[in-house]
C-alpha cells in the first residue's frame, strides 16, 4: 500500500557501484557459492523491472507513484505477457545443476514457475496470480489467464470450482494483513535457516514475515543483498551489491562458466480417447502443470479437430471452453472410424498468445487409449520442440489431409477457378503463414502470379504480391518466368523465399528476388562480388544461411551452354562466391534439368539425372558441402529416367528430361538398416532410391499406389511435408496436354 511507501529522498534514492566495486564483489559471491553446500536465493520485485513489470517502493515503484501523487508515464507489461528475465533464467540454470538448492520469493507475477523452477524448490509466499487454489482438497490450477476474484465477493473465490471436490476455486495471492500460506512459510523458514549463503536479489526487505528469512540466514551463514536501494538488513549483509539484478546474476553465470539457459515455455497435454460400437468415437484433452501431474493448466484459447479418416467432404469441431472433449455420438453427421484406416485425428492447440506462440497441430490415434505430450516453445526462434520420450507426429506448420492410409496412395485434389493456370516448370513449397499453412506454386510457362494452396479446406487463392517499384518487369508477379529455383532457408526466416534465375522465352536471368510471404512483397536482392552466368534449370538448395547454386543452361540464340559450376550465395553478406576450383573427386558432367536434394545430415547434396546436351542421364551424385569432395553412386536396380531413351533434340530445344526428387528422411531399408529415402517422380511413375549408410543405394520402383495410379508427367514440381508424411506434385506434361492438377502421395 502507499503507506508502506519510502518516505525520504535517500530511501528512494538507487546507488550504483563502480565498475571495480561491482567487480570486487561479484567476484566474492562467486567464491562463497562455489563453496556452499546448502545455497538459497531470495527475490523481490527487483528481479522483475526488466521484464516491464513496475516495482513497489522503487522511484516508479507503484507504492511511490501513488504515495506521491504522481501518474506513471513509462511503459509496463501485464504478469501474463511478460517474460522471464536473464537473472530469472540464470537461477534455473543454477537450479538445475544442483548449485541453488531452493529459492524464496515474495513475487506474485508467476515468472518464477514460468521460467523453469521446480514447484518443489520455491516458496512463494504471496501466492502467484496464475494460479487458482481449491479451498476443499487444496488442488492447485495454473492459468493462463488473469485470476481475478469476483468483483462483488467477500473473499477470493474466482467463480469457478475444482473439478476433483467440486470445492471453490480461490485467487492464490495475499493481501495485506492476510496470513501467509503455511506450507510455503514453513519450508521458507527451514531453508534460510539451513542456508549457508543466500543472495538477495531486488527485494526492500521491508515486509515481513517474508524479510524475516533473510534475517535467520544472516545468524548461521553468509547474507548477500543484490538491490539498488538501501535496505534495513544492509547492516547484517557480508555486503550489498548496489546494482541490476540482471548484470550480476548474468557475471556469476559468466564467472562460473555456465551458460544462462534460454527461456522455453514448457507445455503439457494430456489426451485420451476411444473408440466404441459402429465407430463411434470420443476425445478429452486437458492442459497440465509441466512438473505435476496433480495440476491442471489453462493454456487453450480453443481446440480445432479434424478427422482424417475420412474422404469425404472434410469434417471439423471446435472446443471453445474446458472441459475440452467431443463425442461424436452427440453430433449428427459426425464421420464414424471406418475399420480400414487409421483412426487419425488432426488437432490443432490455439493458445492464449500473450507469447506470440504459434498454433500446433498434432496428430493422435484413436486407438491410443491415453498419450502426453510434452512440449517447449522457443518464443525467441517461434518453434515448438517435443521433449516427451516417445515424440508423437507433429508439426507448427499445419497441414491436413482428408485420410491417412495405411499403405502409400495418390490424392487427386479438385481444381477450382482460382487455381494456377496449366504450366511447366513451376516451383512449389509447403509454408506456414502465421495460422495458415499453405502449399505455393510460384511461375512457370504460361502462369503469371503466385498461388496458394489451403492444406486444411483444400482451396486455391491467388496471393496480391505487392513488386518493388524499382523493378522494371517483375517476374512472376507481372511477368511469366520459369525454370528458376525457389527456395526457403530456414535457419533466416520460413516465411520469406528466395527466387533466383529462369527464363522467360526471351533470355535467361541470373537476378535473385526476395518473396515476402507474411507481408506478400517482392524485392530484388542486392550483392556484391561476381554473381553465376544467367541460367535455367538449375538446382539451388539452403544450407544454414547460404545457399548453393548448381549447373543448368543458357541459350542466347544458339547452341546451349551448360554448366556444372557451383555457387555459394552468403544471406548474412548478400555476397556470391564460386566455388567450382575446389571441387573434387567424381565432378558430375554439365547438365540442366537435374535434381539436387540436401541430405538429413545438413552437409550432403544428392544431384540426380538431367540432361547434358545429347542425352537424359541417369547418374546420381553425392557432394560433401564442407569438403566439395564429390562421389558418384551405383544404385541397384533402374533409374526412373532410362527407360525414356534419348530424345532427339535441336540447338534451340532441351527436351523435357527433369525429374523431380524429394528427402523422406528417418526410414529403414531391408534389412532394418536406417537409411534415406529419396522419392523421385518422372514421366514413368514414382520411384524410391533408398540410400543405407555407407552409402549403398537401391532404387525401388513404387508403381501405381493405392487405388489411383501415379501422375506420368515431366516439367512439374514436387514439395514434401515431413510431418504429414506427402509429397506434392503440380503441374507438367505428359507430351500431349500441360496440367494444373496437384497431386498427393501419402506414405
Amino acid at each position: 500500500m502507499a503507506w508502506t511507501a519510502h518516505k525520504t529522498e535517500e530511501a528512494i534514492k538507487e546507488h550504483f557501484d563502480s565498475p571495480e566495486e561491482f567487480n570486487d564483489k561479484v567476484g566474492r559471491l562467486v567464491d562463497l557459492i562455489r563453496a556452499s553446500n546448502h545455497f538459497v536465493t531470495f527475490t523481490g520485485a527487483g528481479i522483475s523491472t526488466s521484464a516491464g513489470i513496475p516495482d513497489f517502493r522503487g522511484p516508479e515503484g507503484v507504492w511511490t507513484l501513488k504515495a506521491q501523487g504522481r501518474v506513471r508515464t513509462s511503459p509496463t507489461k501485464s504478469v501474463l505477457e511478460a517474460w522471464p528475465t536473464s537473472a530469472h533464467m540464470a537461477l534455473v540454470g543454477l537450479q538445475d545443476r544442483g548449485i541453488m538448492k531452493y529459492m524464496i520469493t515474495q513475487n506474485c507475477d508467476g515468472l518464477h514457475r514460468k521460467s523453469g523452477i521446480l514447484q518443489g524448490n520455491i516458496s512463494e509466499l504471496h501466492g502467484n496470480c496464475s494460479v487458482e487454489e481449491c479451498e476443499g482438497c487444496n488442488t492447485q490450477y495454473m492459468r493462463d489467464f488473469p485470476c481475478y476474484r469476483q468483483r462483488d465477493g467477500r473473499d477470493h473465490f474466482t467463480g469457478r470450482y475444482c473439478d476433483l471436490c467440486h470445492g471453490r476455486l480461490m485467487e492464490w495471492t495475499i493481501d495485506f494483513g492476510q496470513s501467509l500460506p503455511a506450507l510455503q512459510l514453513d519450508r521458507a523458514y527451514k531453508h534460510s535457516k539451513k542456508a549457508d549463503v543466500m543472495l538477495v536479489l531486488g527485494s526492500s526487505l521491508t515486509v515481513t514475515p517474508a524479510a524475516d528469512m533473510p534475517r535467520n540466514a544472516s545468524v548461521r551463514g553468509h547474507l548477500i543483498i543484490c538491490n539498488l536501494q538501501h535496505t534495513p538488513l544492509d547492516s547484517r549483509a557480508d555486503f550489498v551489491i548496489h546494482a541490476k539484478t540482471d548484470d550480476v546474476m548474468k557475471e556469476v553465470m559468466k564467472r562460473l562458466n555456465l551458460v544462462i539457459p534460454p527461456w522455453r515455455l514448457r507445455r503439457r497435454v494430456f489426451i485420451t480417447s476411444q473408440i466404441g460400437a459402429g465407430g463411434k468415437w470420443e476425445i478429452a484433452i486437458k492442459g497440465m502443470d509441466p512438473d505435476n501431474d496433480h495440476i491442471s493448466a489453462s493454456i487453450f484459447s480453443k481446440i480445432e479437430i479434424f478427422c482424417m479418416f475420412t474422404n469425404k467432404d472434410p469434417f471439423s469441431v471446435v472446443l471453445s471452453n474446458e472441459p475440452y472433449s467431443f463425442n461424436s455420438a452427440q453430433k449428427k453427421g459426425t464421420p464414424t472410424v471406418p475399420a480400414d484406416v487409421r483412426p487419425v485425428l488432426a488437432i490443432k492447440f490455439h493458445w492464449m498468445m500473450y507469447y506470440d506462440e504459434k498454433p500446433l497441430t498434432i496428430f493422435h490415434d484413436l486407438s491410443h487409449t491415453k498419450v502426453v505430450h510434452a512440449l517447449e516453445y522457443y518464443p525467441y526462434d517461434s518453434e515448438w520442440v517435443y521433449t516427451s520420450q516417445t515424440e508423437p507426429t507433429m508439426c507448427s506448420e499445419v497441414v491436413i489431409p482428408r485420410a491417412i492410409p495405411e499403405a502409400p496412395a495418390w490424392v487427386c485434389y479438385t481444381n477450382s477457378d482460382k487455381a494456377p493456370k496449366p504450366c511447366t516448370w513451376p516451383t512449389i513449397f509447403v509454408s506456414s503463414v502465421g495460422t495458415e499453412n499453405r502449399l505455393y506454386v510460384v511461375g512457370g510457362a504460361d502462369n503469371v502470379g503466385i498461388s496458394a494452396f489451403d492444406l486444411v479446406l483444400h482451396q486455391w487463392s491467388r496471393l496480391e504480391i505487392t513488386a518493388d517499384p524499382a523493378i522494371k518487369h517483375p517476374p512472376f508477379v507481372r511477368n511469366e518466368r520459369w525454370g528458376h529455383s525457389a527456395t526457403i532457408a530456414s535457419e533466416f526466416s520460413e516465411t520469406k523465399v528466395f527466387l533466383y534465375g529462369g527464363w522467360d522465352s526471351r533470355c535467361q536471368y541470373s537476378d535473385m528476388y526476395l518473396l515476402d510471404l507474411l507481408a506478400c512483397t517482392m524485392t530484388e536482392v542486392p550483392f556484391t562480388g561476381t554473381s553465376p552466368h544467367c541460367r535455367a534449370g538449375h538446382t539451388t538448395v539452403a544450407v544454414g544461411n547460404h545457399l548453393v547454386v548448381f549447373g543448368g543452361a543458357f541459350c542466347a540464340g544458339g547452341p546451349y551452354k551448360l554448366f556444372n559450376d557451383m555457387w555459394i550465395f552468403s544471406i548474412q553478406s548478400r555476397e556470391w562466391s564460386e566455388v567450382t576450383s575446389r571441387m573434387t573427386g567424381a565432378i558430375p558432367s554439365p547438365r540442366t534439368q537435374h535434381s539436387a536434394v540436401l541430405m538429413p545430415d545438413g552437409r550432403t547434396m544428392l544431384v540426380l539425372g538431367g540432361f547434358d546436351g545429347a542425352a537424359l542421364l541417369d547418374e546420381v551424385y553425392a557432394v560433401d558441402l564442407e569438403t566439395l569432395v564429390w562421389t558418384k553412386l551405383s544404385p541397384h536396380g533402374t533409374c526412373p529416367c532410362l527407360p525414356l531413351g534419348n530424345v532427339p533434340v535441336t540447338d534451340f530445344r532441351v527436351p523435357a528430361a527433369r525429374f523431380s526428387a524429394v528427402v523422406v528422411p528417418k526410414t529403414t531399408c531391408p534389412p532394418g538398416r536406417p537409411c534415406t529415402s529419396v522419392i523421385v517422380q518422372s514421366a514413368l511413375g514414382t520411384t524410391m532410391l533408398e540410400i543405407a549408410e555407407g552409402g549403398d543405394a537401391t532404387w525401388k520402383y513404387l508403381g501405381s499406389a493405392g487405388n489411383r495410379d501415379s501422375p506420368k508427367v515431366m516439367c512439374h514440381a514436387a514439395a514434401w511435408w515431413q510431418a504429414g508424411k506427402r509429397m506434392y506434385i503440380f503441374g507438367g506434361s505428359d507430351l500431349h496436354s500441360v496440367f494444373n492438377t496437384l497431386h498427393a502421395l501419402c506414405l
